[in-house]
């Protein structure tokens, strides 16, 4: 179907800007499958999506990436694709499907995992977004973007401050010139700012 979710353009800043770095950390260079029939058809499949994403035919540029997977074509390549495509039509739950089935059949995925937790809160389910970010961090302690997405949780879904202060701490630590660093900066100096006028309260 190519219904739209309710208010695509209404996406927290923060939260789009968590799903756009998690599709580029998404994308992988192309490497051997299970299925290598016919490569040259899965290229030209990838081809044909690249040609209809550039002239705006987001539905049929989806449709061929998916065609380039089911010919052989790497999946955790061809995934940035097709979720950019998904995202710019403004459906992130389709987005979400691919990024899920893909899961489903290669599940230590780190990066597609993140992907997913930025999709679902994107999509309002911090308690699913929190059980990717878990699957994340347990494989990669150190992924700061994983870090910089649970503070955006913790703020905007938790209403816990004091967290989103230690994430975004722990942040600026593993990626002090990462692509969040000057939102993390910004946001540590308010954060703190209102803390001054009006105390946290004792977890």
């Amino acid at each position: 179907m190519s219904r739209r979710d309710p208010h695509p353009a209404k996406l927290h800043a923060a939260t789009l800007c968590c799903v756009l770095a998690a599709v580029s950390c998404a994308a992988n260079p192309p490497r051997p499958t299970a299925k290598p029939a016919e490569p040259s058809v899965a290229i030209r499949y990838l081809q044909s999506g690249d040609y209809y994403a550039q002239r705006g035919d987001l539905l049929r540029a989806e449709q061929y990436f998916a065609s380039a997977v089911n010919a052989g074509y790497p999946e955790r390549s061809a995934l940035p694709k097709l979720v950019r495509v998904c995202l710019a039509g403004g459906r992130v739950r389709a987005a979400l499907g691919h990024v899920e089935a893909h899961l489903a059949h290669d599940p230590a995925d780190t990066a597609a995992h993140y992907l997913a937790a930025s999709l679902q809160l994107a999509l309002g389910r911090p308690a699913l977004a929190r059980e990717e970010l878990r699957t994340v961090l347990s494989a990669q302690p150190r992924h700061a973007g994983a870090h910089y997405l649970l503070a955006t949780l913790s703020h905007d879904w938790l209403r816990d401050p004091r967290a989103a202060v230690a994430e975004l701490q722990l942040y600026l630590k593993l990626a002090p010139a990462g692509p969040h660093a000057a939102q993390a900066h910004a946001w540590l100096a308010s954060l703190r700012l209102a803390h001054r006028h009006r105390p946290w309260r004792q977890p």
